[in-house]
């Protein structure tokens, strides 16, 4: 019984150091490459700032958030509010104005919550990990050890997620982009009988979310049909009707992918194939040259 409980508690440190290892490599890599970029792409498909588009790309390292925007088709885009009646709103909305065409990017303050949470969760693991190989040599801690796995398994799904859902997510939270958009003059409802779709897809390289959307522009309506175009669709589309499509991203660097992947075998596949194995050798009959040979009558 001493060898299979000798080799229960190798396989045990194996899996611990295998742990360890892991854990200090993936906060080798918080340290310093990025985190994961981001993306997003808006342009007008139809009508007369067509072809105008907007794309905002980040990266996020344990720096923070490093931001670069790029606006297309600028003189498009003031033609179009030049040429369009900006007092033409839905009655009972309110008329809102600005100074001036600003597009303000400020770093996200959430994010350095996000990332505090993340390191600490992190440090918690490493801990976790530490104190269960600690108790490898005592064979009586069994049952601690089979908790502290179950809690550490936990822990990971949500270290896992906060890295590569809640901190995309915490950046793109403060970015508020319709917020931080201000245009001369910006009605409260001025494009009317709107129509929006979109499409998620996810998978081990990150996230993608398609959307595209269309409706009337009520400036650019005749002021004696704009009662009728807010009841019903205008029958012509040529001035008033506006369209656009985008994309928003983002993509995990190939470190967090091994992470996944890794993660998976250390804390759950590794482990479940070890209790597997033992439990069949606890299990396993005795050979029979063990038996007493059958003696002749």
């Amino acid at each position: 019984m001493v060898a299979p409980l000798r080799r229960q508690a190798v396989a045990h440190a194996v899996v611990v150091a295998l742990q360890v290892v892991l854990l200090l490599s993936v906060a080798n890599a918080m340290r310093e490459q990025t985190w994961f970029t981001s993306s997003l792409s808006l342009t007008i498909t139809d009508g007369p700032p067509e072809g105008a588009s907007l794309n905002i790309s980040a990266s996020v390292d344990a720096e923070g958030a490093h931001q670069e925007v790029d606006l297309f088709g600028v003189l498009r885009l003031l033609r179009w509010q030049n040429e369009r009646d900006p007092t033409a709103v839905v009655p009972g909305t309110e008329l809102e104005s600005s100074d001036a065409f600003t597009l303000d990017l400020p770093g996200p303050s959430n994010l350095e919550e996000q990332t505090e949470r993340v390191w600490t969760l992190l440090w918690v693991l490493l801990a976790m990990t530490l104190g269960r190989g600690a108790t490898v040599p005592f064979e009586r801690a069994g049952r601690l050890r089979a908790w502290s796995h179950a809690v550490t398994s936990c822990l990971v799904v949500v270290f896992t997620a906060m890295l590569i859902i809640g901190t995309p997510l915490a950046w793109a939270s403060s970015l508020d982009v319709g917020e931080r958009i201000q245009q001369p003059e910006v009605s409260g409802t001025w494009l009317i009988h709107t129509e929006a779709g979109g499409s998620t897809s996810a998978t081990l390289e990150g996230v993608r979310y398609t959307f595209h959307g269309s409706g009337f522009d009520l400036g650019f309506i005749p002021e004696d049909e704009r009662v009728a175009a807010i009841e019903s669709a205008p029958l012509t589309e040529d001035a008033s009707h506006l369209a656009w499509s985008g994309e928003a991203r983002w993509d995990l660097p190939k470190w967090q992918q091994d992470l996944v992947v890794l993660g998976g075998l250390a804390w759950f596949a590794i482990p479940l194939l070890l209790a597997a194995l033992m439990r069949a050798s606890v299990d396993a009959p005795s050979p029979l040259r063990s038996a007493p040979p059958f003696e002749d009558e």
